[in-house]
């Protein structure tokens, strides 16, 4: 299974503005690298978390159908936008989405196929199935838990704070130990 971002999030757990008046930051100087530190804060909690934080559309692809369900990596998911594969004479052929149905009860998701359907059979070539879904915990901060915002803030506050110093090789160069803290209760340990 391999997945990609098809579309990006248009929004960030926190706006610049938040970001500012959180850390008592007056002045417009800063306004470039914070803006870059709040993306870059939240791609870092989404590699160690193994999920998605903000809403953003995903696309998985993999060679075949399993006999089963398939789990879907980097939820929380919210949603399916489409299963679609390539059958036996090379068409792609979208499957209703009546024939399956979404699992994201926990923090594992699964697309399971609906009761008495069974995946079609497929081209035997690379990517021959392709689903689409949405994940993220929403489309604002605010329905992002609380302690993955800190733990970006967190992170954020040590970038503004050391940046030059980490740079020049004197000042700490990893990421606060509590920001792995605070993520932990929400990560999705692959197995």
């Amino acid at each position: 299974m391999v997945f990609k971002v098809t579309t990006e999030p248009t929004v960030e757990p926190y706006t610049l503005t938040e970001v500012k008046t959180l850390m008592s930051i007056p002045d417009t100087q800063s306004d470039d690298p914070i803006t870059s530190y709040i993306t870059s804060a939240r791609r870092q909690a989404e590699l160690y978390l193994q999920q998605k934080i903000i809403t953003q559309t995903l696309e998985m692809v993999l060679d075949d159908f399993p006999s089963d369900g398939i789990e879907l990596e980097q939820g929380p998911v919210q949603s399916i936008t489409s299963v679609i594969y390539t059958d036996a004479d090379g068409t792609d052929q979208t499957i209703a989405s009546s024939n399956y149905s979404l699992d994201n009860y926990g923090k594992r998701v699964w697309l399971l196929p609906a009761y008495d359907y069974s995946w079609p059979s497929v081209r035997p070539i690379a990517n021959a199935v392709k689903i689409k879904y949405i994940c993220g915990f929403g489309n604002s901060g605010a329905e992002v838990p609380e302690d993955i915002r800190q733990a970006m803030l967190l992170v954020i506050g040590h970038w503004l704070r050391f940046q030059k110093e980490a740079e020049s090789g004197i000042g700490p160069t990893r990421i606060p130990r509590q920001f792995y803290d605070l993520l932990s209760p929400h990560r999705l340990v692959v197995m």
